[in-house]
């Protein structure tokens, strides 16, 4: 407990705490710093190998923005949808399209389970943590859209 014995003690903790939360401030920005330098190369470079349609669309728009930049693509922009069916009917107008993924592994798994979507690949950020998929939507001969707006598969008949 902090008490008139302590007393001498509270300059240096103080000090203390201070050189603490200086240091870890610092850090901080240079973390900040670093990120944003490398951020833009890590899209550049990834561009081209992660979208091979013309079109793209991304769960962050700025990222998004960036890569449909880099890979010579129209931008679509940001999708709200949290599911692949949803998705699917977001882009349906479009055609084929690149969908980019940052950091949404819930999403990133359900899109691979879709027939909907063909993964072309991952890539890991520059920061810890940060990771892109990327998928190819084409509506097939398969998919068909219903009037309600649902993206629903129908097995082909051989008649």
């Amino acid at each position: 407990p902090i008490g008139p014995r302590s007393a001498p003690f509270r300059p240096a903790i103080a000090f203390l705490l201070l050189i603490s939360i200086g240091y870890n401030t610092l850090l901080t920005i240079e973390d900040w710093r670093s990120y944003k330098r490398v951020e833009p190369d890590w899209l550049r470079k990834s561009a081209s190998a992660l979208c091979t349609a013309s079109q793209v669309a991304a769960n962050q728009y700025s990222r998004g923005l960036y890569m449909a930049y880099w890979s010579d693509s129209v931008f679509l922009g940001e999708f709200t949808s949290t599911s692949a069916e949803g998705l699917a009917n977001e882009l349906a107008p479009y055609g084929r399209t690149c969908v980019l993924v940052f950091n949404d592994e819930l999403l990133c798994g359900r899109l691979e389970q879709s027939p909907l979507f063909k993964k072309t690949g991952p890539c890991a950020g520059p920061v810890r943590g940060n990771v892109a998929c990327a998928f190819e939507f084409v509506l097939s001969q398969k998919a068909t859209i219903a009037r309600e707006g649902d993206v629903s598969l129908q097995e082909e008949t051989n008649r």
